[in-house]
């Protein structure tokens, strides 16, 4: 919607990539928007502590448990393409649409790059904490903490 009122406006040149890229991101917007917002419960890192989950269950059985506490999401998407195309005017575009206290969605800009250096930052310094832990669903909370969507 953003993207065809520029066009509209003349500020923007239609461009039949950016038509379809710019619809799938409304559809995104759209499901996103209609999310409900996360429960306190579903972000509490407590429910991972040494003393209680870990102890019990593998690794793979505490990422499952993330997966389970979390409200259903749309699939997200990979934007790629040439120099020049537009994915970054487009993503900037839908990022300026999320509203965090309209929508009730937190969200985030980083380049891809920057948010895996995050990610494995804070891996390492958990690691530290606990080393025999696995410590991805951790750091999946934090992430959702500060964001639940990432552009």
């Amino acid at each position: 919607a953003a993207y065809l009122r520029k066009v509209e406006a003349g500020s923007v040149r239609r461009d039949a990539g950016q038509v379809a890229l710019a619809t799938k991101l409304d559809n995104l917007h759209n499901a996103l928007t209609s999310l409900p917002p996360m429960s306190d419960t579903q972000l509490n890192p407590d429910l991972f502590s040494e003393d209680k989950l870990t102890r019990t269950i593998s690794a793979a059985k505490s990422r499952l448990f993330l997966t389970l506490l979390a409200p259903p999401t749309p699939p997200g998407m990979y934007i790629y393409g040439s120099v020049g195309v537009g994915k970054s005017f487009l993503m900037d575009l839908f990022f300026d649409t999320l509203r965090d206290d309209t929508h009730k969605t937190k969200r985030r800009r980083v380049h891809f790059h920057e948010f895996m250096l995050h990610v494995h930052e804070r891996i390492f310094e958990l690691k530290k904490v606990y080393p025999r832990k696995d410590v991805v669903p951790l750091v999946a909370i934090e992430l959702l903490r500060d964001a639940r969507v990432l552009c």
